[in-house]
C-alpha cells in the first residue's frame, strides 16, 4: 500500500493519519533498477515472447532510460504494482507522507535510531540485509550515462545513504 493509499483508509476510518509515525523502507536505487529490470525479464510476457522467437528484449541501458521515477514507473499506469512502483523515487512514492526512511541494506541499525527518537526500546533484531545476497554483477550494467541518469532521477533516495553511492567507474 503506497503511502497515499494508506492516507485515504486511514481517513475512511476517521483515523488521523498525520498524527502517526510513517515508516517506510527504500532500497539503494542502483541495486533496485538492476533487481526491477532482471523481474521484469522473468516475468514480463512480451519479453519472455521475444526471447523464445530469438529477438533481443532491450538492453539494460535502454529499458533504463524509458523508465520513470513517477507515474508510469517501469510499466504502464495500470501495470502490476511492484513493476510501477518499484522504478518510483523515494519523493514521489512517499509525497510528503513518510516522517522516517529505513534503508533496506541498513534497516537494523535505521530502524533502532527511528524507534530512539520515538522514546521506544525495540526488543527485536530485523535482519541488515533483504535476505538476498549481493550480486555484484548488478553494478557492472552501469555505464557513465546509466549512473549519472540514477543520481539525477534518485538523488534524494541516494542522500538516504548519506550522499554515497557506489563508484562504479572503478568497477568498468
Amino acid at each position: 500500500m503506497s503511502p497515499a493509499e494508506a492516507e485515504v483508509a486511514f481517513d475512511r476510518s476517521d483515523l488521523p493519519f498525520r498524527n502517526y509515525t510513517r515508516i517506510a523502507v527504500v532500497q539503494n536505487p542502483f541495486r533496485r533498477m538492476a533487481q526491477l529490470y532482471d523481474r521484469i525479464a522473468e516475468t514480463d510476457p512480451f519479453w519472455r515472447l521475444r526471447r523464445k522467437a530469438g529477438w533481443p528484449v532491450p538492453e539494460f541501458g535502454t529499458w533504463l532510460r524509458s523508465t520513470k521515477p513517477n507515474g508510469k514507473g517501469a510499466g504502464l499506469p495500470y501495470g502490476p504494482r511492484w513493476r510501477r512502483f518499484g522504478a518510483w523515487s523515494a519523493d514521489a512514492w512517499a509525497d510528503g507522507r513518510v516522517t522516517h526512511f529505513v534503508r533496506a541494506e541498513n534497516a537494523d541499525a535505521d530502524l533502532r535510531h527511528v524507534f530512539r527518537q520515538m522514546g521506544i526500546v525495540p526488543l527485536f533484531s530485523a535482519s541488515e540485509s533483504d535476505g538476498r545476497p549481493h550480486r555484484f554483477h548488478e553494478m557492472l550494467r552501469y555505464d557513465a550515462a546509466t549512473i549519472d541518469l540514477i543520481r539525477q532521477r534518485y538523488g534524494a533516495d541516494l542522500q538516504l545513504y548519506h550522499g554515497t553511492s557506489p563508484n562504479l567507474r572503478l568497477v568498468a
